[in-house]
This record gives C-alpha cells, sequence and structure tokens, in this order.
C-alpha cells in the first residue's frame, strides 16, 4: 500500500511526507509530517505505537489542534 500511496502522489504531482515510526523518530520528524498535512501534500505514516513517549505526546497535541481548526471552520 506505501507503493500506491507513493506512485498516487507522483502522478498528481504531490509531495509525499513519511513519517516512519520508531524509537529513534524525533520531533522534528513529527513536525515535518505536520506541515506536509497542513500543506495539503499526500501523507503516510506507519506504527505510530513505536514512537517514544515524547513524540506520542507531540503528534497527539498536533492532531488536536488540526482537529479543533478544522471543527471551528465548518
Amino acid at each position: 500500500s506505501d507503493y500506491l500511496i507513493e506512485c498516487l502522489s507522483s502522478n498528481l504531482g504531490k509531495k509525499l511526507f513519511s513519517l516512519q515510526c520508531n524509537s529513534i523518530t524525533d520531533e522534528c520528524q513529527i513536525i515535518n509530517y505536520f506541515i506536509g498535512l497542513c500543506q495539503g501534500n499526500n501523507v503516510l505514516f506507519n506504527s505510530i505505537n513505536k514512537l517514544n513517549n515524547k513524540c506520542i505526546n507531540l503528534y497527539l497535541k498536533l492532531c488536536s489542534i488540526l482537529y479543533e481548526t478544522i471543527l471551528k471552520k465548518s
């Protein structure tokens, strides 16, 4: 399925932001992932449960902020 998303992004001319979740994923990678998402690019992530606690916390905070912003606009 990752290959399908990569091909789709390429054919649509959009960047693909991929987050390969593991114990060494850092906060900068999480932030870059959300920047890509907010710019309307295709995003792909896997195994979120492999993130360290600090990154999971940041990921959840950014998800909540994004969700609340979307709700306010609709």
